[in-house]
């Protein structure tokens, strides 16, 4: 990727993204499986929603949720308009700053935070702030569900995450389109940040077990890891209910 993101990345995304994450659909229903039922708050919010399509699937399972879906680039604000469309009423779609202070606090407390795939573009002491902001911002019983990039811990680590991510989109893209113009597309755009000699400084993964600690530092509790593949993983944390 190009240093810096730029509303070609965006559309880089848009319309590679089934091909460039790895088993994106099993993603995406585990984020919906992990968001509670049982508590009393229907907000989810969507940090960083791309094209939408994690909201697309909250939404459509039901749950009574209502989605605040933010993102930071015009295009992929307008495609999430575009693939919500039928769900206007119970979908609000907002531009923000990741980074920033001033969008950290929600007219209801959400009964679920979710973000795929963003905040490693955060520089470790933001995320650790990231986490605690959220954390009091949830309802009890409320979860924070994050897919991400993350820092293999050792080399071989990063040389295996590399080449695990290579053949995933390989047969993505081979899977969905029947050929490898999105592994070539992947290539073309420098995508795969572990096997980039210089890796673009937008990217700042960390460490798993860091993060894992960071939201219990933030004072979470069930913190977890569900899936991890290609130097990404799926985690997630509770605020106590008590």
């Amino acid at each position: 990727m190009s240093e810096g993101w730029t509303e070609r990345d965006s559309n880089t995304f848009i319309r590679d993204a089934d091909c460039f994450v790895p088993e994106r659909e099993l993603l995406v229903e585990s984020v919906c499986r992990l968001i509670p039922t049982r508590v009393d708050a229907n907000l989810v919010v969507d940090l960083c929603c791309g094209d939408g399509k994690l909201s697309e699937a909250v939404l459509e399972a039901g749950k009574g949720s209502r989605v605040l879906a933010l993102d930071g680039s015009a295009a992929m604000l307008e495609a999430c308009a575009r693939r919500t469309e039928r769900y206007k009423d119970r979908i609000e779609i907002r531009e923000f700053e990741l980074g920033s202070q001033d969008w950290r606090r929600f007219a209801a407390p959400p009964r679920a935070i979710i973000s795929t795939f963003a905040i490693h573009h955060l520089s470790d002491c933001a995320k650790r702030r990231l986490f605690r902001d959220m954390a009091c911002q949830l309802v009890p019983g409320g979860v924070l569900v994050i897919a991400d990039m993350i820092r293999p811990a050792s080399e071989a680590s990063t040389q295996l995450a590399a080449w695990q991510w290579d053949e995933a989109v390989m047969e993505r893209s081979i899977q969905i389109r029947g050929d490898l113009s999105g592994f070539e597309s992947f290539r073309s755009a420098k995508w795969n940040h572990h096997a980039l000699e210089e890796p673009d400084p937008i990217d700042q993964p960390a460490r798993l077990l860091d993060q894992l600690s960071w939201l219990s530092e933030a004072g979470l509790g069930s913190v977890d890891v569900h899936w991890s593949k290609g130097g990404m993983s799926l985690f997630s944390a509770v605020r106590p209910a008590n």
